[in-house]
């Protein structure tokens, strides 16, 4: 069944038909603009603004949409209204209807829903190489087509999602990856980021979780360092390694003999980890040697093991009865080894070869003969012993001495020497003998030359004779000497010096000793030897020879100065034209000229005094041109020289203050902070502060954080100067919430300190006071009421001044002042009674009754007054007031008594006797129904339960009373 439009579809659906044709009518002259981006982004359950503008006057204009509208406004040339973004995306649409046409253009609006949660899961605890997943989520997010999520590590991002959905709705969003754990994770902190990208229309929302975790690795098995046989009672030592372990300052290594803790010490080297223990060497036997390894989480344990054995193997005994004996005699040699454990055993007796080998189960001995020779004089004999099984090795040994006469040998005494003059030698000649024999070699008769000589001369050259002796007999020997000595120039054969004329002939000999006879030759700068006849001297002829006298000692060097003389002559090498100094260097020569013999040279400059030598120290007054001239006995010459001076950089306070105080916020005051240095070539300068080059230049505006310490550096090819500026930036007071507080609350009767401060440089002084009075900052012993207020604080340097009021605001615990009851605390039945209960207090206090009876009771708003219209007897009792606050509380009590009428009645009935019969009656019967009441009041309180505020007090026993006739 078809529904029928309602009023607003009938609306639409004739909008939408004269639309059709009006458009067919005419082109649209208006322009219809919806103004503001496209697509518009706003946030779920917002209001925003939307506006169309039209160049035309419209019959009818407004908005469609399915979005609902707060308010709207028109004007001739506009349309506006505002919705509540309530749908994820909505296309609002803007139309205007004129004579002759219509336009409709419509926009895009997407609303989105920041992040509020974004989540991180990843295990705190990882093991380097395995693999986690690490979960990124973010909930309630909205549009998902511009989420993206980051996992970072660190600074690095490791993972990046973004998501292309449909634009639906909000929800929640999660990333799972996974990571392998590696070393460098230790303490890593994992982040995941979530961003909601909605540039450049509506900017970047993002919120973040973050996550710190542990690695741990142990990636080799640990190294014991120990020896594998230990003798009994020695001292050992165990050493563990533990290489790249993660972390290594939480892993523990312990050595373990036969699974006990060995006490030890560890220490840290580089990545690796050692622990060293003594391990006890008191019991024989084989033993296990363990090293365990375990981190701080004890979830990775590493053990390895060695085996050790502790063995009893003493040092066997060796006895030779003929260790001093001639040659050829036989000696006997006798080996034995103590009994061992274990007990398998091989002894060897051992000369220069092995002369015999014995083995057993127990306690061995072995005998041996040698028969002695020349050259076994001095020869071990060892006695060894050695564990088969183990294979450990002792052995004892015995030196043989064997005696024989003396005997000279090439080795010992060789028969020719070839020494070098002036060096140090040794002469020396041994023969062979046991004892060993007394040798003395002498020349011609002389002294015994055997020993150091220290300085050879060419006279110890000949024979020597060497004789040698001992108790067995002597021998002849010897010796030829021949002394060698390095080449040495002669002056008489080899002039230091020649002089020669420009164009004569001359001859050039140079003559050197040495043995063997050296070898000669003169050269110039590497050129022809030049030893031999010169046809025809020129002036490139001059210069220093250097000849060389050459054998297998070595080779002596010596200067022959050739002198070719010639008139003077400037050259810019030697004089230049133009000289570039430099300020408190030392110079004697700036200027020289060739020529030979060497030309006398004159400089002179203004006051015509001449300058060679003159200026050891240059200084700024050097600067100008000066005429030289030069001049031997060849002639002379003639040259102007400009000489420049220059100098290091320096800095002074007139172009580089140290010192320098601005006013924070001055616009270009100073207009450059400058700082210049003095020099030649003029000087870069360059301010540094904290590793930046900030502070050269142009300062627009001064702000406090340009105070500081700058260092200036002035370079030029010439030095470096430094110097250190410090800039002050003083600034006006300034009052923040954090240095002066307000509002103040103190309670009364308690000590307070008032402190208000402010910003400022210089430190500004700050006074506060109430109503013009005295500065209240300080110490309050104790506060009253009176000083609640406002307080006007005054912060006041050179630079100006800040003003803040602080409002204090005095609290007290509360008080009952009295409780006012009308019309009086003693009171008729059925008469009304009000009880209004008058405290004082800051904040405010509550109020709170106790009664004996709370039913037909009634209580103003703030509860501080109770009034009962109608009393009844069980009203009568005690009424509390109790008043509280947040910093304590009181109470105070009072009584009301309910009275009976009926002496009232009594005194009537006494007082009228005409109508005493009538009264009696009425007393009586009056009398009987106050009874009744009073009988049937008391029935019911004893059916009701106790009251739960007082059950002890529930209610007010009534009097009885008696009947009587009148």
């Amino acid at each position: 069944m078809t529904r029928a439009p309602g009023p607003r579809g009938c609306l639409l659906v004739c909008l939408g038909v004269y639309l059709a044709a009006a458009a067919m009518l005419a082109n649209d002259p208006c322009d219809l603009r919806i103004l503001g981006p496209v697509p518009v982004f706003a946030e779920h359950g917002r209001s925003i603004s939307l506006n169309c503008t039209m160049k035309c006057p419209a019959a009818s204009k407004g908005w469609e949409t399915s979005l609902r509208k707060s308010e709207r406004r028109h004007d001739l040339f506009w349309t506006w209204t505002s919705v509540v973004v309530g749908e994820w995306i909505t296309y609002p649409k803007c139309y205007a209807i004129y004579p002759g046409g219509h336009s409709i253009t419509n926009t895009t609006i997407v609303a989105y829903e920041p992040p509020d949660y974004v989540s991180i899961d990843l295990s705190k605890v990882m093991e380097v190489g395995r693999a986690y997943n690490i979960t990124c989520g973010v909930r309630n997010i909205a549009p998902k087509k511009y989420l993206t999520l980051l996992i970072r590590r660190g600074n690095d991002i490791l993972y990046t999602e973004s998501y292309n959905s449909p634009i639906t709705g909000n929800g929640p969003v999660t990333m799972t990856r996974s990571i392998t754990a590696q070393r460098e994770d230790h303490r890593a902190e994992y982040t995941c980021l979530a961003r909601l990208d909605l540039r450049p229309n509506a900017g970047v929302f993002e919120k973040s979780s973050s996550i710190h975790v542990r690695a741990f690795d142990l990636p080799l098995d640990p190294t014991i360092h120990a020896l594998g046989y230990i003798e009994l009672g020695a001292d050992a030592t165990a050493i563990c390694e533990v290489a790249r372990a993660v972390p290594l300052t939480d892993a523990k290594a312990d050595l373990l003999l036969d699974a006990t803790t060995l006490s030890g010490t560890t220490l840290i080297n580089g990545d690796t980890l050692i622990t060293e223990a003594i391990v006890p060497t008191d019991m024989p036997g084989n033993h296990t040697l363990e090293c365990r390894v375990t981190t701080d989480l004890d979830v990775v344990t590493r053990r390895v093991e060695q085996f050790i054995y502790v063995h009893s193997f003493p040092e066997p005994v060796l006895n030779v009865k003929e260790a001093n004996t001639l040659v050829g005699v036989d000696v006997n040699i006798t080996c034995t080894l103590p009994e061992t454990d274990p007990s398998e055993a091989l002894i060897t007796i051992k000369g220069s070869t092995t002369l015999k080998t014995c083995e057993g189960s127990s306690e061995i001995t072995c005998n041996s003969i040698l028969k002695a020779q020349k050259e076994d004089n001095a020869m071990n004999i060892e006695c060894e012993a050695r564990l088969r099984s183990l294979n450990i090795t002792k052995s004892t040994f015995l030196t043989l001495n064997v005696t024989y006469g003396p005997e000279f040998s090439l080795s010992l005494c060789p028969i020719t020497r070839t020494w070098l003059e002036g060096a140090t030698a040794t002469f020396s000649c041994k023969a062979d003998g046991n004892p060993g024999p007394y040798v003395q070699c002498t020349k011609d008769g002389g002294a015994n030359v055997i020993g150091d000589w220290p300085g050879i001369m060419k006279n110890q050259s000949g024979v020597y004779q060497c004789l040698a002796r001992n108790y067995y007999g002597s021998s002849n020997w010897n010796v030829t000497v021949d002394v060698e000595y390095e080449p040495k120039f002669i002056d008489s054969l080899c002039l230091g010096s020649l002089a020669w004329l420009e164009g004569t002939r001359a001859t050039f000999s140079c003559e050197a000793d040495g043995n063997p006879t050296p070898h000669i030759e003169c050269a110039k700068d590497g050129g022809p030897n030049a030893i031999g006849h010169w046809p025809n001297i020129t002036r490139q002829d001059s210069g220093t020879y250097l000849c060389k006298a050459s054998n297998k000692h070595g080779t002596s060097v010596k200067n022959v100065e050739v002198t070719v003389e010639y008139g003077p002559e400037f050259s810019d090498s030697l004089c230049p034209g133009t000289l570039m100094l430099v300020e408190g260097t030392n110079i004697r020569h700036f200027c020289e000229a060739d020529g030979n013999p060497r030309p006398y040279i004159v400089c002179t400059k203004d006051d015509g005094h001449n300058e060679i030598g003159r200026r050891p120290v240059i200084t700024l007054h050097n600067s100008g041109t000066y005429r030289c001239n030069a001049s031997n006995r060849h002639g002379i010459a003639l040259k102007d020289v400009a000489v420049t001076v220059e100098y290091l950089p320096e800095f002074t306070d007139q172009l580089c203050p140290s010192s320098l105080t601005l006013l924070e916020g001055v616009q270009d005051a100073p207009a450059e902070f400058f700082c210049k240095a003095d020099g030649k070539p003029a000087p870069l300068v360059e301010c540094i502060k904290d590793g930046d080059m900030n502070g050269f230049g142009q300062w627009p505006n001064i702000t406090r954080g340009d105070s500081g310490f700058y260092r200036c550096n002035a370079n030029n090819p010439h030095g470096v100067a430094v110097k250190n500026i410090t800039v002050a930036i003083e600034y006006g007071p300034k009052f923040n919430s954090s240095l002066c507080p307000s509002p103040l609350t103190w309670i009364e009767g308690t000590p307070v300190t008032f402190s208000c401060r402010a910003n400022g440089n210089p430190i500004a002084r700050v006074e506060c006071s109430k109503d013009g009075g005295q500065n209240a900052i300080g110490d309050w012993k104790k506060i009253g009421r009176n000083e609640s207020g406002t307080y006007r604080c005054i912060a006041t340097n050179r630079h100006g001044s800040d003003v803040k009021d602080v409002r204090a605001t005095v609290e007290s615990k509360p008080t009952v002042l009295h409780i006012e009851i009308k019309p009086s605390t003693s009171i008729y039945h059925k008469q009304s009674v009000t009880l209004r209960c008058q405290a004082d207090g800051l904040p405010a206090p509550t109020y709170q009754w106790r009664t004996p009876y709370h039913s037909s009771l009634s209580y103003s708003v703030d509860n501080s007054t109770v009034t009962i219209s109608e009393t009844e007897f069980h009203h009568s009792g005690l009424y509390e007031c109790e008043v509280s606050n947040k910093h304590g509380r009181d109470a105070q009590r009072v009584e009301i008594h309910v009275k009976d009428t009926l002496p009232i009645l009594l005194g009537a009935i006494m007082g009228a006797a005409a109508l005493a019969a009538v009264a009696g009656i009425s007393a009586k019967m009056y009398l009987l129904h106050r009874a009744q009441i009073s009988q049937k009041y008391q029935l019911s309180k004893a059916q009701e339960p106790p009251n739960a505020e007082n059950p002890t007090n529930s209610y007010v026993k009534m009097p009885q009373f008696e009947i009587c006739d009148a």
